[in-house]
């Protein structure tokens, strides 16, 4: 078995934020090799279904065969970052970045395309009210006690994974 050291990686991108925090130093990883890597010709509704695919390795009986349910995290959008609930003239006010999917490049400043066909976020909040918005922002009457909140975008083939905080009010 070969030993490695990964450095300079960047954590999170690309819709993985989620995935990142059960990863520990040490632990065993797989080192792929994009000019030996071969796309699953699967189409969409394989999304649930259990898939079987089989890996060569270099040696003609290093075979590896894995069974999967794809979860179908690249057909919608990467979860919300940076939801910070602010109060702004007597009103709650929430807001956050959205994630583009599929879009990777930043190009001359300018706002990335979204990659869904509209931008919608759900946001729920845990006093049992559920709010659509078309932009990353909700300005709402604040409360008293304090207040779990989950904002999702909304994709064109389903909602991303929630950004969530918890609200607490001051008190004087």
């Amino acid at each position: 078995m070969a030993r490695w050291r990964l450095s300079g990686l960047w954590r999170g991108r690309r819709g993985t934020a989620a995935a990142m925090a059960s990863h520990e130093a040490g632990e065993a990883f797989v080192l792929l090799d994009p000019a030996t890597l071969r796309r699953i010709e699967e189409p969409v509704p394989t999304v649930g279904r259990t898939l079987t695919t089989t890996a060569v390795g270099i040696a003609a009986d290093d075979v590896a065969t894995a069974t999967i349910v794809p979860a179908g995290p690249g057909l919608v959008p990467p979860a919300p970052v940076h939801l910070i609930a602010e109060l702004r003239g007597g009103m709650l006010e929430l807001r956050w970045i959205r994630c583009a999917r599929g879009v990777v490049a930043w190009r001359d400043g300018a706002e990335v395309p979204i990659g869904e066909e509209r931008e919608a976020y759900r946001v729920t909040l845990g006093d049992g009210r559920i709010v659509e918005v078309a932009e990353p922002l909700l300005r709402t009457a604040p409360p008293i006690a304090p207040l779990s909140i989950a904002v999702r975008q909304i994709g064109t083939n389903g909602a991303s994974a929630p950004a969530t905080l918890t609200y607490r009010p001051e008190t004087k």
